[in-house]
């Protein structure tokens, strides 16, 4: 903390009585869990007996300063507070800070998906995307999100920055940042073991020892491992053939360390090496199904190779429902219905696993699932940095440096249905990333300027991922050798790229007047991408003919073997097309496209005292996310977003103060983004290889709007909403009615809507049957999330028990519904709002002996509700459309409804000794 910022900190005591009475008024609400965080140095540590809340230090703007000094909106979270809110994950912070919302992706359990402020990242972990939030740990930058859902330990603090961040880290941080440190080595030796077991198979264990080798050397490693059975019961059966499968669904196993050792090398210079590993195995993503809903009779092709077509109703489109399926495993299943016009429900035992039988299960019991075949996914993720700190008279330097890489596999298979439709195998096997940073700050003419300068480097290169899929429409007899009918096997696509971005950026703080300061900040941003890929494609069982009525094909009269059945003829061809939408031919299927974007970004802001320990402050900041290239693209038009932009105004209000003996802290915010070239995904039909009814003539926007073509492939496309607007506000309160009792109440509001959302197609392709114009649509975000915390903590002298002190802490967590598809309103396509809460009692250092245990029971009144997913037009924040989702979004069709559950009540138990 430099000179000027110590000032600063202790200009603020009480306020004045005007400004108390205004506040009291206003903030009638006793609120808060108090930040048990690090106090502040010297300036501050005489005022910490007089005032409730302790100092929280933040490195936000690569500087040492006091939370409540700095003009952004800021969520910081000691070890104190992970603890009594049952914070375990990144994915647990939705739970604790206004605006911020993380999901699962939507194939991966170990990837997660940030949202702040209604900026999202986009769908998908591939090296082709940025994220819209930046993440930093120990200082390292985190380009992809893949590994960030092990267990946080040893953590020091976590900070969640809301907004733009224009200037510090600014790296495609449109939406914000997540930073989050581990403990670095102390002079002292000590540690801990901890373990924790719970229901659902749940077991933990943790170890930190920390070692002074030397005066000035000092090392600490911490480790951990955890196990989760799952909670989600899986209860599928084949009565027909005895098969079964009582895996349960979302468990995993995961294995961590992290490892430093610090040098002082002086009193003025440390360095500090970090190490750390990930190992994680998840079960893969598992669905619960919740309902159904039928629409308009359709004209449809029949089942039969050259049948006519005939009108059926719109409820045969879900699986299973009119006509009996094979999988692509053999199984048979037949048809809900025996006869669909008296919807006569079909009593024979192969018809057990039809969807609408499942669903009538699963809506018994909302924490089920009947899957047949559990997918996987899999992970190594390591890094090492090093931090080299030097101190001056004048300021200081800072040099960081780290390397990250990753392997991951996966395999995703028909999210969660009793049957095999889809397998989607995958592998990351060589992603590396490195990082290089340099920060000089400093204070001048009599601390009245605060001053950094810095200098950014990152690369990537995500190595050749590897994938295949293999799919084919569910709702027809069984494959047929005809187009549309077919299986259609991706089969070794290879993705790969390199991404390389550089950043110079300054920020200056300057004291206009003693209670005035205005910052002023810019970063210059160049990114450097490439992509590459190759997508073979292969269509069984075929036949000279099928083949003849695709583009570019070449027949195989070989046999493909796909799970031990052989399928006699294959088309070969290749999964891109060039700029006029033609597939390109099987010997000529590969691409590589690079390009380069660029952006100057900033950040402006006043901040004022208007009383003591009351600071009012308003900003303006541009982010910048880079431009994406996606080779795997079908179509080359379609390759390239170009970079997102958002400007952001906010005006907020810090402040601490009494009423009586009872102390404050309110934060308040509110905020307007104009956010332009949001990078979207959106299906659209490639058509070239379809055909009209009865496999005759073209598929035309007449008949595909009818759902009459057959053939379709949908291509999802890389598009620009040219322009969207979000604002909101968010508030955390806090208040300490006595020594004994904190709470707090935290929340925000949110709006975001696509003002302009218009794109045009290039030939081969048609705009989707139920239109993408989204403009005057909310995207698919709660608008209210609040959360709060009651914590009654007493010392154990005061009750006679033989420990520090016991604490009870209630929390509770409440989102409003929000619809999830935006082009189909559907009264079942929303997620319904919810509230959860949870219970924790913990005992500190029992007879002096180092032990402490605690005990937790979280969603504490069985709540059901549904976790989000990333979700971009459609399909996403917990409520997915139907299985398979070829017709979904085709006006007048029927489509089942998905969730994944969050988890029911849970209890568990932590023993804790300390050394």
């Amino acid at each position: 903390m430099t000179g000027g910022e110590r000032q600063r900190a202790g200009k603020r005591g009480r306020l004045s009585s005007t400004w108390l009475t205004i506040l009291s008024c206003a903030a009638i609400i006793p609120v808060t869990s108090v930040q048990a965080a690090e106090q502040t140095p010297e300036a501050s540590q005489r005022r910490i007996v007089e005032r409730a809340f302790e100092e929280i230090v933040i490195t936000a703007r690569k500087r040492a300063e006091n939370l409540q000094v700095v003009p952004i909106a800021i969520t910081a979270l000691s070890p104190r507070d992970l603890e009594t809110r049952n914070v375990q994950t990144v994915a647990d912070l939705k739970f604790v800070a206004p605006s911020l919302q993380v999901e699962p992706d939507t194939f991966r359990q170990d990837t997660i998906n940030i949202t702040i402020r209604g900026i999202r990242n986009f769908p998908g972990s591939g090296i082709q995307y940025d994220t819209a939030a930046s993440v930093y740990v120990n200082g390292i930058y985190y380009a992809r999100a893949q590994g960030l859902t092990g267990a946080l330990f040893d953590i020091e603090k976590i900070q969640v920055l809301k907004g733009p961040q224009g200037t510090m880290v600014g790296r495609n941080a449109t939406g914000g940042a997540v930073l989050y440190t581990t403990n670095e080595p102390q002079p002292e030796f000590g540690g801990s073991v901890q373990f924790v077991v719970g229901d659902y198979g749940r077991y933990e264990g943790q170890a930190i020892v920390n070692v002074p080798l030397t005066d000035k050397i000092f090392a600490r490693a911490a480790a951990s491992a955890t196990e989760s059975a799952g909670y989600l019961r899986n209860a599928y059966a084949n009565p027909t053939t005895g098969e079964r499968n009582d895996t349960p669904g979302l468990g995993s196993r995961k294995k961590a360390g992290l490892f430093s050792l610090r040098f002082d090398m002086d009193d003025l210079s440390k360095l500090v090496l970090r190490g750390d590993f990930d190992i994680e195995r998840h079960t893969g993503s598992s669905y619960h199904l919740l309902d159904y809903f039928e629409g308009v009779n359709t004209s449809t092709g029949n089942i039969g190779a050259n049948a006519a077509p005939v009108v059926r109703p719109s409820i045969c489109q879900i699986p299973t429902t009119c006509g009996r399926l094979i999988d692509l495993k053999g199984r048979v299943i037949d048809p809900y219905y025996a006869d669909v016009a008296a919807r006569a429900v079909n009593t024979s035992p192969a018809a057990y696993n039809a969807l609408l039988n499942v669903l009538a299960r699963h809506k018994a019991d909302f924490w089920r699932i009947d899957q047949a075949d559990m997918g996987y996914n899999a992970g190594a993720f390591q890094s090492v940095s090093a931090a080299y700190d030097r101190e001056f008279d004048w300021g200081a330097l800072r040099v960081l440096g780290g390397y990250r890489w990753f392997s991951t596999e996966a395999i995703s298979i028909s999210r969660g249905a009793p049957y095999d439709t889809i397998q989607n195998p995958s592998a990351t096997p060589d992603y590396r990333a490195y990082t290089l940073e340099s920060t000089l700050s400093g204070s001048a003419m009599e601390d009245s300027v605060d001053w950094t300068i810095g200098a950014f480097f990152f690369k990537e290169n995500s190595g050749d991922q590897l994938s295949s899929l293999y799919l084919f429409s569910t709702n027809q007899l069984q494959p047929q050798a005809i187009a549309g009918r077919q299986i259609t096997g991706a089969v070794d696509a290879v993705t790969g790229g390199v991404n390389t971005s550089y950043a110079p950026y300054a920020q200056v703080s300057y004291d206009i007047l003693p209670q005035l300061r205005a910052t002023v900040g810019l970063r210059y941003s160049l990114d450097e991408r490439s992509s590459r890929t190759a997508q073979p494609t292969l269509r069984f069982p075929a036949t000279p003919a099928s083949t003849a009525a695709v583009a570019n094909a070449v027949f195989d009269p070989g046999v493909y073997v796909l799970n031990g059945i052989p399928y006699t003829g294959i088309t070969r061809t290749c999964g891109l097309t060039d700029i006029n939408g033609v597939l390109l031919s099987p010997g000529n299927c590969a691409r590589s496209i690079q390009d380069t974007f660029q952006k100057l970004t900033y950040t402006v802001s006043l901040d004022y005292d208007i009383a003591d320990d009351a600071l009012l402050y308003a900003t303006a900041r541009k982010g910048y996310k880079s431009g994406a290239l996606d080779a795997s693209a079908a179509n080359p038009v379609f390759a390239t977003a170009a970079p997102e932009v958002v400007q952001d105004y906010e005006v907020g209000l810090k402040s601490d103060w009494y009423a009586g003996d009872v102390a404050f802290r309110t934060n308040f915010s509110a905020y307007l983004s104009e956010y332009k070239n949001q990078q979207t995904q959106v299906a659209v039909p490639f058509v070239l290889p379809a055909t009209g009814p009865g496999g005759v003539g073209a598929c035309t926007q007449e008949l595909l709007n009818g759902g009459q073509c057959l053939g379709v492939q949908s291509s999802n496309i890389t598009m620009n909403a040219a322009l969207s607007r979000i604002y909101g506000g968010e508030w955390d309160l806090n208040v300490k009615p006595t020594p004994a009792w904190t709470m707090s109440w935290n929340g925000s509001y949110m709006r975001a809507k696509y003002i302009d959302f218009s794109f045009s197609v290039p030939p081969g392709f048609l705009q989707p049957a139920a239109g993408v114009s989204l403009a005057g649509k909310h995207f698919p975000l709660p608008a209210w999330t609040m959360s709060g915390s009651s914590t009654y903590t007493l010392a154990g002298e005061d009750i006679s028990l033989p420990a520090d002190e016991i604490s009870f802490t209630y929390n509770i967590y409440w989102q409003s519904d929000f619809k999830t598809d935006l082009t189909i309103y559907n009264a079942l396509q929303k997620v319904k709002g919810y509230a959860m809460s949870g219970l924790r009692i913990g005992v500190q250092n029992i007879a002096d002996t180092g032990v402490s245990v605690s005990g937790t029971v979280s969603n504490l009144f069985n709540r059901r509700a549904c976790q989000g997913e990333p979700g971009g037009t459609s399909g996403g924040a917990g409520v997915i459309g139907s299985t398979p989702n070829s017709t979904f979004g085709v006006p007048g069709t029927s489509g089942l409804v998905q969730c994944v559950p969050l988890p029911p009540r849970m209890v568990a138990a932590t023993v804790r000794y300390a050394f």
